[in-house]
């Protein structure tokens, strides 16, 4: 019997050690304001992509009600007689209502055939900046 308590203690131990929530590091939370215009399908592509890489990321979430976010602005246009989207995109951070400077700003065209691959670069942007921003966010004795 004593065995047993022994056994669930330490199996309870090595749960809560590894996936306690403190342990895990949070999902950054970003906001994508979008404009575009009328008929930009690749654009509208782009943008579904970007947002389910952004749920499908381990560092990333979309943002909800919290009090600190990334807000990427993103601007797209269609070409004209072209099958392709023009994007821009400003990220600032919100902490607490204050907006940071801008962070990180890209430009690009993307067609249907290099869509996936602009969207993945995005959301690669998005982490590494997401990254320095918690690096920066931390207590020197963390």
């Amino acid at each position: 019997m004593k065995k047993q308590w022994i056994v669930l203690g330490l199996a309870l131990f090595f749960f809560f050690s590894f996936f306690s929530p403190g342990r895990a590091q949070s999902k950054m939370p970003v906001k994508i304001n979008l404009r575009q215009g009328e008929g930009n399908y690749v654009g509208e592509r782009l943008m579904a992509l970007v947002r389910k890489r952004i749920e499908d990321s381990e560092s990333l979430k979309m943002a909800g009600e919290e009090s600190y976010m990334l807000i990427v602005d993103v601007i797209t246009m269609k070409i004209k007689g072209r099958p392709s989207t023009a994007y821009s995109y400003v990220v600032t951070f919100n902490a607490y209502g204050r907006l940071s400077p801008v962070l990180m700003h890209r430009l690009g065209i993307c067609g249907n055939t290099r869509v996936y691959n602009a969207a993945m670069d995005i959301v690669s942007d998005l982490q590494s900046l997401a990254a320095t921003v918690r690096k920066r966010m931390k207590k020197p004795s963390d």
